[in-house]
């Protein structure tokens, strides 16, 4: 239906596709690229071959689909007039594969221009009982956040009220380890008003990652949301986060061990949270990303 589609349309300045490389996007736009000269235009938001999806993935994928992403995913992407990548690392694999750097631009995840406006909410003061939120809970979670749970433990033992809230599939409460219960609260997938107060709720918000090429290619969608929150963003800093450790210094803190979450939260217990820069929010929005689209299309 596509490739009918393409065949029949009216004139178009550009076309835009996320996974090019496969059929259902390449046909219709190689077809309007080689016949009525459209310059071609793909988002490249994830590295499905060697080191991305291909590599986590098992048999039946590496020897189906995953084996046309391997063969096909950089090729295609080496004829498109322009690409659109989420992270430096397949900025830098574009340029490598001869792609004009005047066509590749970096574009991260953001959030939504509304939750600039959000009126702030009264956070409890983190003496009295401090609240670390985390998106999107499941095992893999479970496995990068190993330090943050067991820190709380600690600090918990101590005296100190801390609790994690989390959104993901209630079910998986059953994963968490007993040790851990006590403090951490699964809210399921909840609507997003309720999701915005919650999380903007928090004094701290944690985003730890396993340092592999997947995730330095890539780059997380809910770094975005964190982003427009009240709460500082605890991070071992994978891929292009680093770039936010070093722009937003007080809102984005890196930690690489156990000893390193237990200072940062003690310091916000003890000392209150701190001022953030200005303007974040409003950086980083979906419609300044929309921006950075428009430049690549008016280089195209």
């Amino acid at each position: 239906r596509k490739i009918r589609y393409a065949l029949t349309s009216e004139e178009y300045k550009l076309t835009i596709s996320d996974n090019i490389h496969r059929p259902a996007c390449l046909l219709p736009s190689f077809y309007l690229k080689a016949f009525k000269r459209v310059p071609m235009i793909s988002e490249w938001w994830e590295l499905f071959g060697k080191g991305g999806i291909y590599s986590d993935l098992g048999w039946s994928h590496k020897s189906t689909v995953g084996l046309y992403d391997l063969l096909l995913e950089k090729v295609i992407r080496k004829r498109c007039d322009g690409l659109a990548t989420i992270s430096e690392y397949l900025a830098e694999e574009a340029k490598s594969m001869g792609v004009n750097p005047n066509s590749v631009e970096v574009i991260h995840a953001g959030s939504l221009e509304k939750l600039c406006g959000l009126e702030k909410l009264n956070l409890p003061e983190p003496k009295d009982e401090l609240l670390i939120g985390l998106i999107g809970f499941n095992r893999d979670e479970l496995v990068n956040n190993f330090y943050l749970f067991e820190a709380v433990k600690d600090l918990n033992t101590k005296g100190h009220n801390i609790r994690i809230i989390c959104s993901g599939q209630k079910k998986l409460q059953s994963i968490i380890p007993s040790e851990y219960r006590s403090f951490v609260e699964l809210l399921g997938w909840v609507d997003y008003d309720e999701f915005i107060h919650v999380f903007n709720s928090c004094h701290v918000l944690t985003l730890l990652q396993e340092d592999k090429i997947r995730n330095r290619a890539r780059f997380p969608n809910k770094f975005g949301d964190y982003l427009s929150f009240q709460g500082v963003i605890l991070t071992n800093a994978v891929g292009d986060l680093s770039i936010y450790v070093k722009r937003y210094p007080k809102k984005v803190k890196l930690v690489e061990s156990k000893q390193g979450v237990e200072l940062l939260l003690k310091n916000i217990i003890d000392n209150g949270m701190p001022v953030f820069e200005s303007g974040i929010c409003e950086e980083n929005t979906w419609v300044s990303r929309a921006k950075q689209l428009e430049n690549l299309f008016n280089r195209i």
